[in-house]
């Protein structure tokens, strides 16, 4: 276009503009002539002409890559069925493989070959291999001339970095892309509006351990394993309930332990975030079992004193608390000793297991009344049938429970469970999260 216009209408003719001296002067320094300006953009056309072909190239790179790796499963899952747990470590080993070199080789590529430069003989040689097999697997020596000639020049390769942002802008914006085809059929998505109200009209499989199964299953493809989907707060056991209780399932939310520390008196049992066992355990010491321990240590080595050494001067305020026992310990020998070793084991084991056993239920009973519990609006009691659990379905951790049903009649039933948060994010004014499970008793 820029071509055909000079033809008809040749160099810029500023005079004729009638433009102010100031500006005729910047658009000359600025423009100079339309000749120059036709090179500019021929320039500019090439290199963008390129460069989509570049992006073009790389996205069917990327593609037949994966390609490939799904490939190269269904032909091992063809000789060598999964179902073996051997054979699902060779995958998951022959997956990082697959990935990691190809990892490393995305590196180099968008740091333009800096693996390449390292000028070690058996680095270069062992690399060239592990470059030539990704390079024939992801059809990259297709476009590699192409790549080159692109980041030998400054202002080319200034442009290819550009390909980055824009490669995962593309990349983000597929993957949010959706097909609507039923428009008059509410979402199940916990995000959306009435949530509760859609909740209560429709059965939902994530809220089912049984039609969440069923629904996973739907996807296996041979012996490959099927995709799942997280709870959300809860779930039942089954959709049509044969027995008389309903066995529930209550995730336990990360926000969830802000709450516990500040209702509950003592230390959680280990250190939120990443530890490493060998030189930060995650483990924290709890010190009403540590003083426990001092104790049974006081006591332990009182009693070895008092057997083997009578004369010895015992302090006057651990005679007066401990005197019956003393007393006792007298008439012992030091044959006695072991003996009587193991009895004060026994008793401080019982006295710690029933400090830990009166956290758990603390713990539990805390978690069970943030929710409030009610079938077709009657309210419920607060279950005392309760477990920790941990879920089989993506190893989600919480409280598992069983609400009686004796006295509910055959047929549909709706299951509300509201959930209150007190989070200091809120000051105290988060509005509880509400669950309508619908189930039927047959």
């Amino acid at each position: 276009g820029a071509i055909g216009l000079r033809y008809v209408s040749g160099d810029i003719d500023f005079e004729k503009l009638n433009y102010s001296e100031v500006f005729v002067r910047h658009f000359k320094k600025r423009i100079g002539s339309f000749d120059n300006y036709i090179e500019r953009l021929e320039k500019l056309s090439s290199v963008l002409f390129s460069f989509t072909f570049l992006l073009f190239f790389m996205f069917l790179s990327f593609a037949v890559f994966n390609l490939v790796y799904v490939l190269l499963m269904k032909i091992f899952v063809l000789f060598f069925p999964t179902a073996h747990y051997s054979n699902q470590m060779v995958i998951g080993l022959l997956s990082i493989v697959y990935y990691g070199l190809g990892l490393l080789m995305l590196i180099d590529f968008f740091t333009l070959g800096a693996f390449k430069k390292v000028k070690d003989k058996w680095f270069s040689r062992t690399f060239f291999w592990i470059y030539r097999v990704y390079s024939t697997i992801s059809i990259s020596f297709v476009y590699r001339p192409l790549f080159l000639n692109f980041i030998d020049n400054r202002y080319t390769r200034n442009l290819f970095f550009l390909a980055i942002p824009y490669g995962l802008f593309i990349l983000l914006g597929i993957s949010k892309v959706t097909l609507e085809k039923n428009n008059y059929i509410p979402a199940f998505h916990h995000r959306t509006s009435f949530r509760s109200s859609i909740q209560e009209a429709s059965i939902n499989w994530r809220f089912y351990d049984d039609l969440r199964t069923q629904h996973n299953n739907t996807f296996v493809d041979g012996d490959i394993l099927p995709p799942k989907a997280k709870i959300y707060f809860a779930s039942l056991d089954e959709y049509i309930s044969t027995d008389d209780e309903l066995e529930l399932f209550l995730e336990f939310r990360h926000n969830d332990d802000e709450h516990l520390e500040r209702t509950l008196g003592f230390k959680p049992f280990r250190e939120k975030g990443i530890s490493h066992r060998i030189f930060s355990p995650s483990n924290i010491k709890d010190p009403q079992l540590e003083k426990i321990d001092s104790l049974y240590l006081l006591e332990i080595n009182l009693m070895k004193d008092v057997i083997r050494h009578p004369n010895k001067i015992i302090p006057a305020s651990i005679e007066q608390k401990y005197a019956e026992k003393i007393e006792l310990w007298k008439s012992y020998k030091n044959e006695n000793i072991g003996r009587l070793r193991v009895e004060m084991q026994t008793t401080f084991y019982k006295v710690k297991n029933k400090y830990m056993k009166d956290k758990l239920n603390k713990i539990k009973t805390e978690i069970i009344n943030m929710h409030v519990f009610e079938i077709d609006g009657r309210r419920l009691p607060s279950p005392q049938d309760t477990y920790f659990y941990t879920h089989p379905n993506m190893h989600e951790k919480g409280i598992l429970c069983y609400i009686p049903l004796d006295s509910l009649a055959t047929g549909s039933h709706l299951l509300t469970i509201t959930k209150t948060q007190n989070l200091l994010s809120c000051e105290g004014k988060c509005d509880p999260v509400i669950i309508n499970i619908p189930f039927r008793k047959k």
